[in-house]
């Protein structure tokens, strides 16, 4: 499996890169490939403009509409990704927070410290 160490601006992408989940990998490259697409689209539309005018721009509106819809959906897909993320952090902090009180009620340590130490 090759990583990509460093990014365009030559910062290291290796750490971000390995966080992410692959639900997230995906939606990401879901989202760069279609903005390729729609780049291509908007060319070509741009291509056809010279030679028919008004035609074209009935064309690149919809186009556009369309992009910016997918574009919208995508966002959306990033935001639900997020909300579930901090939900599942927060489940996470929670249930480490007692599972630690547990863990000193149960051995009769009393010693707030080392619970906090081990969060």
């Amino acid at each position: 499996m090759a990583l990509h160490l460093h990014g365009p601006d030559n910062s290291p992408r290796v750490g971000k890169f390995l966080l992410l989940s692959s639900l997230e990998r995906k939606t990401t490259w879901r989202a760069r490939r279609a903005k390729v697409k729609s780049d291509k689209i908007l060319q070509k539309c741009h291509a056809n403009c010279r030679t028919q005018i008004p035609v074209c721009s009935l064309a690149y509106k919809k186009t556009l509409q369309d992009i910016n819809k997918k574009r919208s959906q995508i966002e959306e897909a990033h935001d639900k990704i997020k909300m579930k993320k901090d939900v599942l952090e927060k489940q996470r902090s929670t249930l480490g927070i007692s599972t630690c009180m547990i863990n000193t009620a149960h051995q009769n340590i009393g010693n707030e410290d080392e619970c906090s130490k081990s969060q």
